[in-house]
């Protein structure tokens, strides 16, 4: 391989081309007579992903030797393209007032009976005498001595759809921010969030539940702040997440 002098040498340097199951990458190597230069060169490579090191070698001369990792379809021409795109479901629970639960026996209490109960839950004396159809007065003396017997709230479970992408330092697409903070339906993630329609794994999907207490209960998933973190090789993390549940109509905006 020729040696360069600092980086006035036309000689191209070697590069070699890899696959493995998350990728390509390239493998990118050049001799320099002194070791400002390579570092130098180096330098100006992780800007474009790559990450790097200088051998001393024989003669006073020394080697860099970069990686970068890319995907087959944007490698390292189009830095808009992200060098991996990965949509995850993680599992996860939450606990839940009894009385805002997606659960039948809730569904069924009347507004009546729940300012009864809650009444009764502030400052238990004499039980309260529930009145409607017997369900309606079943579903109320069921949920009363759940209370009773200090059973306060439930596991629901709620689970997260986190979308990750690694970029290059020189990504110019930023973060969006659209949306975060309102629910977004389960039928319109695809549209307004661009969901995949190859992902091997089923979204959750509910029917929103008819109460009788006059609240408006309804599920979709909920848009967060994204997290934005720098790793090796000057990358970039951008990761934004989803999480299911089941939201009051009247406090949060839903698309």
């Amino acid at each position: 391989m020729a040696i360069k002098t600092g980086q006035l040498s036309v000689v191209q340097p070697k590069s070699s081309f890899w696959k493995k199951a998350t990728g390509y990458g390239e493998k990118y190597v050049e001799d320099f007579t002194d070791e400002a230069s390579a570092q130098a060169r180096g330098d100006s490579l992780v800007l474009k992903g790559y990450e790097w090191s200088v051998t001393p070698l024989s003669g006073g001369c020394y080697r860099l030797e970069a990686t970068n990792d890319y995907s087959q379809t944007g490698g390292q021409s189009d830095p808009n393209t992200p060098l991996s795109d990965v949509w995850e479901l993680q599992p996860n629970q939450v606990e839940k007032d009894i009385l805002d639960s997606d659960n039948a026996t809730v569904n069924l209490l009347t507004d009546g009976n729940k300012k009864l109960l809650l009444s009764y839950i502030d400052s238990p004396n004499t039980p309260p005498a529930f009145t409607g159809t017997t369900d309606q007065i079943n579903a109320a003396t069921t949920l009363l001595k759940l209370s009773q017997a200090g059973v306060k709230s439930v596991r629901i479970f709620a689970p997260v759809l986190r979308h990750t992408r690694v970029v290059r330092r020189d990504f110019t697409v930023a973060q969006s921010l659209t949306n975060v903070g309102s629910i977004i339906y389960a039928d319109s993630l695809k549209n307004l969030e661009g969901t995949p329609g190859t992902l091997l794994f089923n979204l959750p999907t509910s029917s929103h539940p008819t109460r009788n207490d006059g609240l408006t209960m309804k599920y979709g998933w909920m848009k967060k702040y994204p997290t934005i973190s720098q790793v090796g090789g000057g990358k970039w993390n951008l990761q934004q997440e989803f999480e299911w549940g089941l939201w009051s109509y009247d406090l949060y905006t839903f698309i």
